[in-house]
């Protein structure tokens, strides 16, 4: 598993982000011909001796340089047995008050974050994991681009009221994660339904070369409510009404250096990457009405909601 996009295979360039490692990439052909020379015309190459999984592990590198067209996140070539890898322990970041986000469950009584969703003005894509679409791929700096349709300006997403984000302090060490993603979230909405998107972004501190810092995204993904009871069969939405979701978003590996900060971003829609939806509990696509809608995440010590990560230790 490398850090490629779909039509950039065996490529160590991803949008805006450079991945290459000290000492270089490995050769992918090569490592595909031992494969099926082993396995197609049985020759003894001891393919079979090495371990399943040969992945990438994201970040550590030079960050952004003077001139550079490409910010250098670098990375390393890692192997293991199993996915998520054996040697990871999984860890809880919780949402709390005010934007932290952090390994402590929050402490107190209820607290929640609202933000008006609009389906008429949805949240632009800002590249990630797309593979048909005419956009840009890969990791790229969230603020607006003349590369991303529907990015009407150039801010921050982060400044958009209808984005959350919840961020942690600027690391005290290096972070390693590796392995799924996985999302649990108390939420309600006045709507009859409605969409919870998440990304998970490695944030730069300032540079002379980007005085605001870089957040690169990482990995996405989202969250129909009217399935908050399991994928077989949709659930009717009851307006106000506190949900628990579990969901998972893509995976990754990445190493959050120190000084960096790690960040989810919740919103209710990712234009064009997934569809809108019009909050009505009509059929997406079909429904010609559309309204906006108050969607709630809560955050406290009753409804600790989180990102689960898979650290490497």
């Amino acid at each position: 598993m490398g850090p490629w996009t779909h039509s950039g295979y065996a490529s160590l360039t991803a949008g805006d982000m450079s991945t290459a490692p000290e000492g270089g990439a490995p050769d992918i052909r090569s490592v595909e011909l031992e494969w099926f020379d082993r396995w197609l015309k049985d020759l003894p190459n001891g393919v079979e001796k090495e371990k399943r999984l040969r992945y990438f592990l994201m970040g550590g590198g030079k960050g952004p340089q003077t001139g550079a067209k490409e910010i250098p996140h670098g990375g390393e070539w890692k192997t293991s047995d199993s996915w998520p890898p054996g040697e990871t322990e999984a860890s809880c970041f919780y949402l709390w008050p005010g934007g932290l986000l952090a390994e402590k469950p929050p402490a107190g009584g209820e607290n929640s974050t609202s933000y008006r969703f609009d389906p008429h003005n949805p949240v632009p894509t800002i590249g990630g994991n797309l593979a048909v679409m005419p956009l840009p791929t890969g990791s790229f700096n969230q603020k607006g681009d003349d590369r991303f349709i529907f990015s009407t300006d150039r801010l921050p997403l982060c400044s958009r009221n209808d984005v959350i984000c919840f961020m942690t302090d600027p690391l005290a060490r290096d972070m390693a994660i590796a392995g799924p993603l996985h999302v649990r979230l108390w939420v309600s909405t006045d709507g009859f339904d409605t969409d919870f998107t998440v990304k998970l972004v490695d944030v730069y501190p300032p540079s002379p070369e980007y005085p605001e810092g870089v957040a690169l995204n990482l990995a996405d993904g989202i969250m129909r409510l009217r399935f908050h009871g399991g994928f077989e069969k949709e659930s009717p939405v009851n307006p106000g009404e506190v949900y628990e979701i579990h969901f998972e978003i893509d995976p990754t590996a990445n190493r959050f250096a120190a000084g960096h900060r790690i960040r989810m971003d919740i919103s209710s829609s990712n234009f064009p990457r997934f569809d809108i939806n019009p909050n009505t509990g009509g059929i997406p696509g079909v429904d010609r009405h559309r309204r906006t809608a108050v969607n709630t995440v809560y955050h406290s010590a009753c409804r600790p909601s989180c990102l689960v990560v898979h650290e490497l230790k």
